[in-house]
């Protein structure tokens, strides 16, 4: 923590942190608000962290509508997400909300159907009540909270 914080109070050039940001763009999809957040730790001010994020942009380096879709299929898959977390999550990253509907709508039903399914199982495996009630409810709420509707979550 201390060599992190000491290379941060060091001045980095603005070619440095610009490549920098090519290198932690190329890792792996990005939001402005990741890159934005990125700058900010490398004392960037206003004017260089808009041009910064502009050259980005315009080489290709971000693109919300990318990240969204990258996001989205990540979470769902990697983190069993439903579409309210992954919604939340997207938000939280100022990603325009026209972005988010279409990211969310290219969500395949059949698959975000199968997680669901898979869920219950996980959960019914680990539930040691046998009063009915209890059981439905202990699984809805784990479904609920891993971010998946209610009205799904009660079909089943």
């Amino acid at each position: 923590m201390d060599k992190e914080k000491s290379i941060l109070n060091k001045k980095i050039s603005e070619n440095e942190i610009l490549n920098k940001m090519f290198r932690y763009c190329s890792y792996q999809e990005r939001s402005v608000f990741d890159v934005r957040r990125q700058l900010e730790k490398y004392q960037a001010d206003s004017p260089l962290i808009k041009q910064i994020i502009e050259k980005l942009i315009a080489e290709g380096f971000l693109n919300e509508k990318r990240f969204a879709e990258t996001y989205t299929i990540g979470k769902l898959r990697s983190n069993s997400w439903g579409r309210i977390k992954i919604m939340q999550g997207l938000r939280e990253r100022s990603i325009d909300h026209q972005i988010i509907d279409d990211a969310i709508e290219s969500i395949d039903r059949s698959e975000y159907q199968n997680i669901i399914e898979k869920l219950i199982r996980k959960k019914l495996k680990m539930i040691r009540d046998t009063d009915p009630y209890i059981i439905k409810n202990k699984v809805a709420r784990y479904i609920i909270s891993k971010g998946f509707e209610s009205h799904l979550v009660w079909e089943e």
